[in-house]
């Protein structure tokens, strides 16, 4: 092994050919001055930052492996107690595989995952403002995975999986900031308990479980139900505030196992002009608070015992286009100008009220 001692700085390019196994441990300060790559294939090669150490990373270094995941023989470990820091703009990439429950700190610019694999027991990053956090065609198989994102930080998920049968991955964001949605799969849970606005990706599938415990702002893009089972909860005391056209839509009509979940104390907020489209299940007793425009639910089957909804001046709710309603009553408060619209819906509990 090459152990880096004291305060030392690697520069240049290190490249490792076929065979063999090459250990390099950071027991001090080192500033990572890659401007290529670690090149791992074919060779088994771990980096360790042990307890105590911080490892820094620039603008463009990278534990870069060609044949990504399927060189499983490399791994970079940052033990508990040890740093990962993130210094200097552009972004720095990650192939190796990831393990260890020490800190990542995003100082500057941005971190990439990229076709890689997070092992850790836990894995804990913090995400200051203007730098970013991404996920991209990545398995991320950590038990828990704590993450805090400043105000102005950003996260992105790109074709990432989520756990599997055996270790359902708990994903928690405790800060707030930017996050974009663009694939995930499940079958782990990505929970969002700070004040975060999401943007999903046109046209991604959801596979997995969003559990919002905060205050969630929809910016742009929608989840398709087309394939997998997508479920969205709104967990008490959460606000979801819908502004996109449809972002929990379903091109595929019979296609229902798709789920927005808004849970007793909970509420979904129609927050903008124009008409915001829900076309998967929907179940819960939380409030539905339409402000401004139309939120509809069109093609969707309402499983909700008892459905409370809140219409302001000028703004509309409908059940329209085939949706089914289980729900035993539909409890409407509509101001003054306020309009509730039932068209082509089908009312399944003979015993139901809508008031």
């Amino acid at each position: 092994c090459l152990v880096f001692r004291g305060s030392s700085t690697v520069t240049g390019t290190l490249s490792f050919g076929t065979g063999g196994t090459i250990c390099l441990i950071n027991d001090g300060n080192t500033d990572l001055g890659l401007n290529s790559s670690s090149n791992a294939v074919n060779s088994a090669v771990t980096y360790e930052n042990l307890s105590g150490s911080t490892l820094v990373m620039g603008g463009s270094d990278y534990f870069y492996s060609s044949g990504g995941r399927a060189d499983v023989d490399d791994l970079l470990i940052n033990r508990g107690g040890a740093l990962i820091r993130k210094a200097g703009t552009g972004t720095a990439y990650i192939y190796f595989p990831y393990s260890g429950t020490g800190q990542i700190d995003v100082e500057e610019g941005g971190l990439s995952f990229t076709t890689s694999e997070i092992r850790s027991g836990t894995f804990n990053a913090a995400v200051a403002d203007n730098a970013s956090l991404v996920f991209n065609d990545s398995e991320l198989n950590a038990n828990t995975m704590n993450i805090d994102l400043a105000p102005d930080a950003s996260m992105t998920f790109t074709t990432v999986t989520l756990g599997d049968a055996v270790n359902p991955v708990e994903l928690i964001n405790t800060g707030s900031g930017m996050i974009t949605i663009n694939s995930i799969d499940g079958p782990g849970t990505l929970a969002l308990d700070g004040d975060n606005t999401v943007a999903f990706g046109n046209s991604v599938v959801l596979d997995a479980h969003i559990i919002n415990r905060g205050v969630v702002q929809n910016s742009s893009g929608y989840f398709d139900g087309r394939n997998g089972t997508g479920t969205w909860t709104n967990a008490p005391g959460s606000v979801l505030r819908l502004a996109g056209t449809y972002p929990f839509y379903n091109s595929l009509a019979d296609d229902q196992d798709d789920t927005v979940v808004n849970e007793a104390g909970a509420t979904i907020h129609k927050v903008s002009s124009g008409t915001t489209s829900i076309y998967w299940s929907y179940d819960g007793s939380g409030n539905l608070d339409v402000d401004q425009g139309t939120l509809q639910f069109t093609g969707s089957r309402i499983m909700s015992e008892t459905i409370t909804a809140d219409v302001a001046d000028s703004a509309a709710l409908d059940y329209t286009n085939g949706t089914a309603i289980e729900s035993d009553r539909i409890d409407v408060n509509l101001e003054p100008g306020a309009t509730l619209r039932l068209s082509g819906v089908s009312l399944e509990n003979p015993g139901g009220a809508v008031e």
